[in-house]
Order: C-alpha cells, then sequence, then structure tokens
C-alpha cells in the first residue's frame, strides 16, 4: 500500500491551494444521497486540471478496488455464461479509459476476444483516453449514454452512477436492461461515514489537486445504500445481485 503514495502528484495550476477553493464538509448528514455538483463534471475544466485529476484517479481505483471489484464480476458473469469466448461490451462513464485498459489486459491474459466501447460524455476525457491506451483496439464514443445503441454483450460502469441523479439513474439501469444482451457489472460507492472520513483523510495528506480533494468526499456523499441501487435497478426490470467489495464499494451485477 504504501507504493501508492511513492507515486508524484503535481498540483494543477488552476486549482492550487486557496483559501477561497471549495472544501469538504467535516461532519455530512449521510443518511440521504447528496446531489450537490462535483467539480469533475464541470464543463470548463482546463486540460491540465483534468488530466492531472484523472491520473491520481487511477491511482485511487488501483489501491481502493475500483479494478478488482470490475474484473471480479466480470470474471463471475462470464463463468456463468457458458462457453462463450468472443464478447462485446460497452463501458458507460468510462472517463480517461483506465478501467477499459485494464479489462483489455485481463481479456488478454484470459484469453478472450472482447470488443471494448468507452462512451462518455466529455471529449477532453476520451482526448486523455486515447493519448494512454495506444495498444489497445478500443472504440471511444463522446456521447450521453441514452444516445448510442448496442447492443452489447456486458454493460459496465466504474464510478459513474454516483454522478446521476435518480432519474438518470433509472435511465440507465433501463438503457442497460435495452442495449445488454448478457449481463452487466456495475462498481460505486457506498455511502458510509468510515468510506468519507477516510477518503477525506487520504486526498487531503495525499493529493495535491484540490479537485481530487473536494471529489472524493462528495463522491462518498453521492454514493449508496444497498437498497437505493436495487430500487434503482428492479425499476428498469433488472434483479441484480449486489455484493461489498473492498474499499467500501458496491459490485452490482446480473443478467438482463
Amino acid at each position: 500500500m504504501k507504493s501508492l503514495f511513492k507515486l508524484p502528484f503535481s498540483s494543477p495550476s488552476s486549482l492550487s491551494d486557496s483559501s477561497d477553493s471549495p472544501k469538504p464538509a467535516l461532519l455530512p448528514n449521510l443518511s440521504q444521497r447528496c446531489y450537490e455538483s462535483e467539480l469533475m463534471d464541470a464543463e470548463t475544466l482546463d486540460r491540465e486540471t483534468l488530466w492531472q485529476t484523472l491520473r491520481e484517479l487511477e491511482i485511487i481505483n488501483r489501491w481502493l478496488g475500483g479494478y478488482s471489484t470490475i474484473l471480479n464480476g466480470l470474471e463471475q458473469l462470464i463463468a456463468g455464461a457458458g462457453q462463450k469466448r468472443e464478447w462485446t461490451l460497452a463501458d458507460v462513464g468510462c472517463g480517461g479509459g483506465d478501467t477499459l485498459r485494464v479489462i483489455a489486459e485481463w481479456a488478454q491474459q484470459k484469453g478472450y476476444r472482447i470488443q471494448l466501447t468507452g462512451i462518455d460524455m466529455q471529449p477532453e476525457c476520451l482526448e486523455y483516453a486515447r493519448a494512454h491506451a495506444p495498444d489497445h483496439q478500443i472504440n471511444w464514443i463522446a456521447s450521453d449514454f441514452r444516445e448510442v445503441t448496442g447492443p452489447f454483450d456486458i454493460v459496465t460502469s466504474s464510478q459513474f452512477c454516483h454522478h446521476l441523479d435518480e432519474k438518470l439513474l433509472r435511465d440507465f439501469f433501463s438503457w442497460t436492461r435495452r442495449e445488454g444482451r448478457v449481463g452487466y457489472v456495475i462498481n460505486d460507492l457506498q455511502r458510509h461515514p468510515l468510506a468519507y472520513q477516510g477518503i477525506h483523510i487520504l486526498t487531503a495528506l495525499y493529493s495535491r489537486s484540490e479537485l481530487v480533494r473536494y471529489d472524493g468526499p462528495m463522491s462518498v456523499r453521492r454514493g449508496f445504500k444497498r437498497q437505493d441501487l436495487l430500487d434503482a435497478a428492479t425499476s428498469a426490470g433488472l434483479h441484480p445481485q449486489i455484493k461489498w467489495q473492498w474499499a467500501f464499494r458496491y459490485l452490482v451485477m446480473g443478467y438482463v
């Protein structure tokens, strides 16, 4: 775990430490989801700030269970789908594409042939994704997921659902049921006091990006209780398994 903190973080110029930078609440009410916007969702982020943030998020995903949660779900989903060796997969809200890179490497090791598609509304994120995945054949689509048609064998999302309000969350599950042929694997955050305080302390100590320091805790405030995810999925006619994963994440998976 210590090697995480040996990696260099550089402070983006547009969000350097200052007294007027947004600060996470110390003791927020976590009984209900928060719908305040994350800084990451702004349309005015400069390239340096965005790329630095995406680099730091890769480190967080690697060490705090983001990749392992998705891969665990894919292992289980594919194992239950018979002897199929060729797949199509769409990752919704793919951001900088790091999860798709990990999936591509995992599939190669396992001997699966997977045609990968990354969907994200921010073209700037996909610019980063293309720059960091030159050795992978991934189709990048800059679009609202609701405007993308498949079908895809598998739909995945990682740390995307907490960016959605209740209506959009239900739209996502409905889209997943409509465009997915086999199943879905979703990784997102549990809304829990220990998760909130843990990421608050971790980012305050080791991130030099004010955006990451603010959005990390805010992501937990926008995260879920198990019933939140179950209600949204069942409203779209899905019947997922929801499993707790390290660290304070939910693996939501099932067949369509």
